[in-house]
């Protein structure tokens, strides 16, 4: 997660947290005379701060939902695109809970979306292979389906490390491809 997300997870939590702790209060003591009114204050603080943090936030994404939490990584295989992409989508099938694996016209941009599971709300896999002098540079991206999923608790990153090694252990399994 990055830190400015962070940011804003601790935010957003603190002015939830202030908002319960006044209601709670307020349902306790409806006197606005005694303690319950020195939080009201703090709690507006907290959510206009994270208002603040959430628009500059979105500003620096340049996006409408930027709280959703993704991966990206790349690896190189010293093989031909054709092979690279054979096995990318090979590996992308193996994964038994992607589903609408989907492949562009030239065939060098594949998409998969994962179910919902415990973990998330779901996933958005995008494998970019791109032709290199050198052989096929695969990138991978995983991205939460859900808007203002901020935590992922490592599903992304799982993703993206099971697809960059079953693609290894395809071309592995077809030729003496190897990584570098």
């Amino acid at each position: 997660m990055k830190n400015s997300q962070l940011v804003g997870v601790i935010l957003f939590s603190a002015s939830a947290v202030c908002f319960a702790i006044t209601a709670v209060v307020r349902l306790a003591d409806p006197d606005p005379t005694t303690g319950s009114a020195l939080i009201t204050p703090a709690a507006m603080l907290m959510a206009t701060a994270a208002i603040v943090n959430f628009r500059a936030f979105r500003r620096v994404q340049k996006s409408p939902f930027c709280l959703r939490s993704d991966h990206h990584q790349s690896s190189h295989y010293a093989t031909g695109s054709d092979r690279v992409v054979d096995a990318a989508r090979a590996a992308v099938e193996e994964i038994a809970t992607v589903t609408d694996v989907t492949t562009d016209a030239e065939g060098t941009t594949i998409t998969a979306e994962v179910r919902v599971n415990l973990s998330s709300w779901g996933e958005k896999i995008t494998l970019a292979i791109t032709s290199t002098p050198e052989g096929t540079l695969v990138s991978v991206h995983s991205l939460c389906s859900f808007p203002f999923q901020v935590v992922d608790w490592g599903k992304n990153r799982k993703n993206t490390d099971r697809l960059l090694s079953g693609i290894g252990d395809q071309l592995a399994q077809s030729s003496d491809a190897h990584k570098w």
